[in-house]
């Protein structure tokens, strides 16, 4: 994540389990509109997000694909600010549900 004005820049790539890579990224602000999702292998196959803030250490996204929401995520943010902990549920591209519990620690 990179900070930009009122908002963010993100990005994301990787392998799945099942060997498959990802590689996506938005640019958003925290308002709650939609924001276009660059690449692909975004989560449910979205191609829009809209974040918004819900206290000074937590937000909430919802990701979409043609209008239809097909995620949603929860980021949570330590008050010392070295742990962020990060819960999504939806639906993948072929219709299975998933859920994704992270915890990433600042080195």
């Amino acid at each position: 994540m990179v900070a930009e004005g009122a908002g963010a820049k993100y990005s994301f790539e990787g392998a799945r389990a099942d060997g498959t890579s990802f590689s996506y990224g938005f640019t958003v602000n925290y308002d709650g509109k939609d924001y276009p999702i660059a690449g692909a292998g975004a989560p449910g196959g979205a191609d829009t997000i809209a974040i918004k803030r819900m206290g000074t250490h937590k937000v909430e996204a919802i990701l979409k694909k043609g209008g239809k929401e097909v995620g949603k995520s929860e980021a949570k943010v330590s008050k010392d600010g070295t742990t962020t902990t990060l819960n999504s549920k939806g639906m993948t591209s072929d219709g299975k549900a998933y859920s994704i519990h992270s915890v990433y620690t600042k080195q």
